[in-house]
């Protein structure tokens, strides 16, 4: 609330409040006057600038006091905007007038000419004008700084809730990684290929430091990747020779770009898993550019067997749509099956 809040409504700064009150306050009573062609026949000059300025201190403060005690029983908020502003602009009203009423009785009004009274009336009406214009501006100024600071929460919200969101699809990766290369070596073991079952322990350890050290990461260097890729591949090469063959064609540019760890792994892993990989009709993998894409794609020859959730795929939408606007684009021809990748 702005009672607690260190701006020109906190009390320390009461002094300086009163003392731009009273500038202003003289200011626009002398140009009151002139507009006026003076003070009123038989009223000292000192009069209405005495009074006027007086009027002009007592209402900001009013204005200040107001609008802090209907922050805390009316709060600016879509559901209450309306109602503050009517109450605000209303209450402003009226103890503009208590007070001008108050001045016109200290200063004996009655003494005066009638022409003396009405152009002082005058005069104060005027001032109560200027000053509730000057109480829209307070609410204003705390509407746009309310607007402001809700702005700001919903943005951070949103971003929390991103973060979130994408740590919770990192989450669910990692566990399929590990277990879809445990069912490789376990098929290796049964098959009694040891020394195959060896080499992919071994290169596993290695892939698997990888995805455990960069398991928090958002993104990650496509040229990381890149080399992660190389030996995941080749892990799966040991296993199928001549089966399983990667063509990589990414240049120095592209190389510095990101995208989310572990997405060339899932792709790829994906390709072995749903296809047909032996020496009379080997996979091949492309890794390219197109455009303001980096482009995955693989021969097409599908497993009758094969059967797929598409929970790694509809997971790397999820992750590419947290980070950036481009959508995430999949290609499926008679041939070639392609994944488009925007570049982060």
């Amino acid at each position: 609330m702005i009672h607690n809040e260190d701006t020109i409504y906190a009390p320390k700064y009461i002094i300086k409040r009163i003392l731009l009150t009273i500038l202003l306050g003289f200011l626009s009573n002398y140009l009151l006057l002139q507009l006026m062609g003076g003070p009123p026949e038989g009223m000292s000059i000192t009069v209405p600038f005495t009074a006027g300025t007086l009027f002009y201190v007592i209402l900001v403060e009013s204005i200040i006091w107001i609008d802090k005690k209907l922050e805390q029983k009316i709060p600016i908020s879509p559901k209450n905007f309306k109602k503050r502003i009517l109450s605000q602009l209303g209450y402003s009203s009226i103890v503009a007038v208590i007070i001008m009423a108050g001045l016109m009785y200290l200063i004996q009004f009655p003494n005066y000419e009638r022409d003396t009274i009405i152009a002082t009336v005058l005069f104060l009406l005027i001032s109560i004008i200027v000053f509730i214009s000057i109480s829209f501006l307070f609410l204003l100024f705390r509407i746009i700084k309310k607007g402001l600071e809700m702005v700001l929460e919903v943005e951070n919200l949103k971003v929390e809730k991103l973060e979130m969101s994408y740590k919770a699809l990192q989450d669910q990766l990692n566990p399929h990684f590990f277990f879809n290369n445990l069912s490789i070596l376990k098929s290796l073991i049964v098959l009694k290929k040891e020394q195959e079952a060896k080499d992919f322990i071994q290169n596993f350890s290695s892939i698997s430091r990888y995805a455990l050290q960069h398991s928090d990461w958002v993104t990650i260097l496509v040229k990381e990747e890149i080399e992660f890729v190389k030996q995941y591949t080749s892990l799966h090469q040991e296993r199928a020779k001549n089966s399983i063959f990667l063509d990589i064609n990414i240049s120095e540019k592209c190389m510095s770009k990101e995208i989310p760890p572990m997405t060339f792994q899932l792709l790829i892993e994906n390709a072995i898993k749903h296809n047909i990989a032996d020496e009379h009709s080997p996979l091949n993998i492309e890794i390219f550019e197109e455009e303001e894409y980096i482009v995955i794609q693989n021969s097409l020859n599908e497993k009758a067997s094969a059967y797929s959730t598409k929970k790694g795929l509809e997971n790397l939408k999820k992750r590419f749509a947290i980070l950036i606007d481009q959508p995430l684009i999949i290609e499926k021809t008679t041939t070639h099956f392609k994944v488009k990748l925007p570049l982060l």
